[in-house]
Protein backbone atom coordinates (compact mmCIF):
# COMPACT_ATOMS: atom_id res chain seq x y z
CA UNK A 1 0.00 0.00 0.00
CA UNK A 2 1.06 3.27 -0.69
CA UNK A 3 1.15 6.45 2.11
CA UNK A 4 -1.58 6.46 4.25
CA UNK A 5 -2.27 9.96 3.65
CA UNK A 6 -6.57 10.25 4.48
CA UNK A 7 -8.99 7.82 6.49
CA UNK A 8 -12.45 7.18 7.12
CA UNK A 9 -12.94 6.58 10.93
CA UNK A 10 -16.28 5.13 12.04
CA UNK A 11 -16.46 5.25 16.04
CA UNK A 12 -19.41 6.62 18.26
CA UNK A 13 -17.47 6.86 21.23
CA UNK A 14 -16.38 10.79 21.05
CA UNK A 15 -13.44 10.38 23.03
CA UNK A 16 -11.75 7.97 21.72
CA UNK A 17 -12.75 9.35 18.53
CA UNK A 18 -11.00 12.39 19.17
CA UNK A 19 -7.99 10.99 20.55
CA UNK A 20 -7.17 8.98 17.20
CA UNK A 21 -7.58 11.96 15.65
CA UNK A 22 -5.24 13.68 17.67
CA UNK A 23 -2.93 11.00 17.33
CA UNK A 24 -3.22 10.01 13.60
CA UNK A 25 -3.17 13.72 12.69
CA UNK A 26 0.06 13.69 14.76
CA UNK A 27 1.40 11.43 12.24
CA UNK A 28 0.10 13.54 8.95
CA UNK A 29 -2.67 11.34 8.74
CA UNK A 30 -6.10 13.39 7.70
CA UNK A 31 -8.93 11.92 9.63
CA UNK A 32 -12.77 11.53 8.12
CA UNK A 33 -14.82 10.84 11.63
CA UNK A 34 -18.30 9.71 11.08
CA UNK A 35 -20.52 8.87 14.35
CA UNK A 36 -23.11 6.43 13.46
CA UNK A 37 -23.91 3.60 10.80
CA UNK A 38 -25.59 6.24 8.83
CA UNK A 39 -23.16 8.56 8.40
CA UNK A 40 -20.70 5.87 7.19
CA UNK A 41 -23.09 5.10 4.26
CA UNK A 42 -23.12 8.85 3.45
CA UNK A 43 -19.07 8.64 3.79
CA UNK A 44 -18.76 5.70 1.38
CA UNK A 45 -21.11 7.61 -1.76
CA UNK A 46 -19.42 11.09 -0.79
CA UNK A 47 -22.60 12.49 0.31
CA UNK A 48 -22.94 15.32 2.78
CA UNK A 49 -19.44 17.04 2.56
CA UNK A 50 -17.57 13.82 3.14
CA UNK A 51 -14.59 12.67 0.51
CA UNK A 52 -15.92 9.60 -0.65
CA UNK A 53 -15.00 6.19 -0.97
CA UNK A 54 -12.15 6.44 -3.53
CA UNK A 55 -10.03 9.08 -1.70
CA UNK A 56 -9.83 7.35 1.77
CA UNK A 57 -6.36 5.03 2.03
CA UNK A 58 -7.82 3.01 4.37
CA UNK A 59 -10.92 2.63 6.94
CA UNK A 60 -10.81 2.46 10.63
CA UNK A 61 -14.21 1.14 11.94
CA UNK A 62 -15.78 0.30 14.98
CA UNK A 63 -17.48 -2.88 15.72
CA UNK A 64 -20.71 -1.64 17.17
CA UNK A 65 -22.06 1.37 16.17
CA UNK A 66 -25.75 3.07 16.45
CA UNK A 67 -28.09 3.44 13.34
CA UNK A 68 -31.16 5.35 12.54
CA UNK A 69 -32.41 3.39 9.54
CA UNK A 70 -33.08 6.38 8.08
CA UNK A 71 -31.04 5.86 4.86
CA UNK A 72 -32.78 2.79 3.26
CA UNK A 73 -32.05 4.32 0.13
CA UNK A 74 -28.14 4.52 0.97
CA UNK A 75 -28.06 1.11 2.26
CA UNK A 76 -30.15 -0.68 -0.48
CA UNK A 77 -27.81 1.31 -3.38
CA UNK A 78 -24.50 -0.31 -1.07
CA UNK A 79 -26.76 -3.40 -1.01
CA UNK A 80 -26.34 -3.82 2.51
CA UNK A 81 -29.13 -3.38 5.72
CA UNK A 82 -30.23 -0.24 6.60
CA UNK A 83 -29.46 -0.95 10.14
CA UNK A 84 -25.83 -2.70 11.00
CA UNK A 85 -22.51 -2.53 12.14
CA UNK A 86 -19.29 -1.98 11.26
CA UNK A 87 -18.44 -5.30 9.38
CA UNK A 88 -21.62 -4.33 6.68
CA UNK A 89 -20.17 -0.87 6.51
CA UNK A 90 -16.94 -2.57 4.89
CA UNK A 91 -19.35 -4.98 3.33
CA UNK A 92 -20.84 -1.79 1.30
CA UNK A 93 -17.02 -0.63 0.70
CA UNK A 94 -15.80 -4.27 -1.06
CA UNK A 95 -19.40 -3.93 -2.59
CA UNK A 96 -18.97 -0.60 -3.92
CA UNK A 97 -15.75 -1.87 -5.26
CA UNK A 98 -13.28 -0.30 -2.52
CA UNK A 99 -9.66 -1.96 -2.51
CA UNK A 100 -8.43 -0.36 0.12
CA UNK A 101 -7.43 -1.82 3.93
CA UNK A 102 -9.83 -2.33 5.94
CA UNK A 103 -9.82 -2.49 9.95
CA UNK A 104 -12.68 -3.43 12.80
CA UNK A 105 -11.31 -1.67 16.02
CA UNK A 106 -13.51 -3.46 18.22
CA UNK A 107 -13.22 -4.32 21.86
CA UNK A 108 -14.88 -7.27 21.30
CA UNK A 109 -12.81 -10.61 20.65
CA UNK A 110 -12.12 -11.54 16.95
CA UNK A 111 -14.07 -15.02 17.54
CA UNK A 112 -17.13 -12.89 18.65
CA UNK A 113 -17.49 -11.31 15.18
CA UNK A 114 -17.63 -14.18 12.71
CA UNK A 115 -15.59 -12.14 9.91
CA UNK A 116 -16.20 -13.63 6.53
CA UNK A 117 -13.23 -14.28 4.62
CA UNK A 118 -14.08 -12.80 1.06
CA UNK A 119 -14.55 -9.17 3.13
CA UNK A 120 -10.49 -9.41 3.21
CA UNK A 121 -10.34 -6.82 6.50
CA UNK A 122 -8.20 -6.81 8.99
CA UNK A 123 -9.16 -7.01 13.13
CA UNK A 124 -7.89 -5.03 15.94
CA UNK A 125 -8.36 -5.49 19.34
CA UNK A 126 -9.24 -2.38 22.00
CA UNK A 127 -7.03 -1.14 23.53
CA UNK A 128 -4.04 -0.62 21.86
CA UNK A 129 -1.19 1.73 21.06
CA UNK A 130 -1.08 4.16 18.26
CA UNK A 131 1.36 2.40 16.08
CA UNK A 132 -0.74 -0.98 16.03
CA UNK A 133 -3.52 1.57 15.21
CA UNK A 134 -1.20 2.45 11.98
CA UNK A 135 0.32 -0.44 11.25
CA UNK A 136 -2.63 -2.23 11.04
CA UNK A 137 -3.92 0.28 8.51
CA UNK A 138 -1.20 0.32 6.23
CA UNK A 139 -0.42 -3.82 6.26
CA UNK A 140 -1.42 -5.32 2.56
CA UNK A 141 -4.21 -7.88 2.47
CA UNK A 142 -2.08 -10.57 2.56
CA UNK A 143 -0.47 -9.79 5.94
CA UNK A 144 -2.21 -11.17 9.08
CA UNK A 145 -3.08 -8.51 11.38
CA UNK A 146 -0.66 -9.15 14.58
CA UNK A 147 -2.66 -10.09 18.05
CA UNK A 148 -2.56 -7.48 20.78
CA UNK A 149 -0.33 -8.00 23.40
CA UNK A 150 -1.70 -7.14 26.70
CA UNK A 151 1.47 -7.87 27.99
CA UNK A 152 2.76 -4.24 26.97
CA UNK A 153 -0.66 -2.40 28.00
CA UNK A 154 -2.54 -0.03 25.37
CA UNK A 155 -3.69 3.38 25.00
CA UNK A 156 -7.32 3.35 23.57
Amino acid sequence: MGELRRILHLEDNRASSQLIRLCLEQENIQVEHTANYDEALLALLGLADYSGLENYDALLLDFMVPATGNRDDLAEKLKVPSMGNGLDIARAARNAGYKGNIVIFTARMEEELDIPEDLDIKYLKKPCETDEIINALKKTHSDKPVPYDYDHGGMY
